[in-house]
């Protein structure tokens, strides 16, 4: 199986639990899923990628984070299905979730894994625009995608009322590997 791994800054791991957890998941040795993961150019640092031999680490030229997230997501989602031809894509963060009913309408078989990462268009730091189109976004990720993972039961709760869809629980702290493999089947 061919993954594709989107959302976060990349590995190796230098920024917090997304990219531990993507860390994680590239070191153990699953049979048959060969993983591609999606790092910012940004936080590239010489020899990274001779730590993932079995991981081809794909640098995209934008931040994965704040308003450039957008197309940092979007970008490695049209190159994991059009060129890599990704079956699976296990996505980290709603910024993306525009190009979802895209991807979905033009290759239905393509699962979409998505941890929609909190309600993150109610933190008081997005503006109005902002925080509707976060808004938007988390609604399609929820809609779109073939499974949701959320890291706290409170998300998932909400996610379960809002949205009347299941949401697989895989909390922050340990080794949650053997969780997300669960998903990718």
């Amino acid at each position: 199986m061919k993954i594709a791994i989107i959302g976060t800054r990349g590995i190796p791991n230098r920024y917090g639990g997304f990219e531990s957890l993507v860390e994680n998941l590239v070191k153990r040795d699953y049979k048959n899923l060969m993983s591609h993961v999606y790092c910012s150019y940004k936080n590239k640092k010489e020899g990274d990628e001779q730590l993932f031999t079995k991981t081809k680490l794909i640098y995209i030229p934008f931040d994965s984070n704040g308003i450039s997230s957008l197309a940092y997501d979007i970008i490695s989602c049209l190159h994991a299905v059009l060129i890599l031809k990704s079956k699976s894509l296990l996505i980290f963060g709603v910024s993306g979730a525009l190009i979802f009913p895209i991807i979905k309408f033009f290759n239905s078989d393509i699962k979409i894994i998505v941890n929609v990462d909190g309600i993150e268009w109610r933190r008081q730091k997005w503006n109005k625009i902002a925080s509707q189109f976060l808004k938007i976004s988390e609604l399609l990720a929820v809609k779109y995608s073939d499974k949701v993972i959320t890291d706290n039961l409170v998300i998932q709760r909400y996610v379960n009322l809002i949205y009347k869809k299941k949401s697989y629980l895989i909390e922050y702290g340990g080794d949650t590997t053997t969780d997300a493999q669960l998903l990718l089947n």
